[in-house]
């Protein structure tokens, strides 16, 4: 027989789900804010592709190949710069010798980012989606225990 009341462990479970979705959402919008300062600041050049290399990297007990491509660029004070990138379902970046568009802060041309919206803003997108997603899970065990409750 069940304790009185509408809190038991499968609630607190969800509450702490909700608090830790709740910090994801928090850095994503922090880093929202550092997006928007990147791009205010940053300035657009484009960029060369100069080779694409294929690694084995583990992730977990899983080995999986992620392509990296070479990207050549000038920046404004007219020094040779090359970045790594790693191709992905946001980069738009196919062959060697295509042109792509980067951002970059004068101050820090080796940081530069493909200029793409899952490149630029990729933190946010995981921290808040997978915030809203870790609140909306939370929601299960929540919700029906808190309507018990109030009957």
């Amino acid at each position: 027989m069940r304790k009185p009341g509408w809190i038991d462990r499968t609630v607190i479970i969800g509450f702490m789900m909700a608090s830790l979705g709740l910090i994801f959402i928090v850095f994503g919008v922090v880093s929202s804010f550092d997006t928007i300062s990147f791009r205010n600041k940053a300035q657009t050049v484009e960029g060369t592709v100069t080779g694409i290399e294929e690694r084995q990297e583990s992730r977990g007990r899983r080995l999986r190949t992620v392509a990296y491509a070479s990207v050549d660029f000038e920046a404004g004070d007219g020094e040779r710069h090359q970045i790594e990138v790693e191709k992905g379902w946001g980069v738009p970046i196919n062959m060697v010798g295509e042109s792509v568009n980067l951002l970059y802060l004068e101050e820090a041309p080796n940081d530069a980012r493909v200029d793409s919206f899952v490149g630029i803003w990729e933190h946010t997108l995981y921290g808040v989606g997978g915030g809203a997603l870790m609140i909306g899970v939370s929601a299960i065990p929540i919700v029906p225990a808190w309507r018990r409750g109030r009957r």
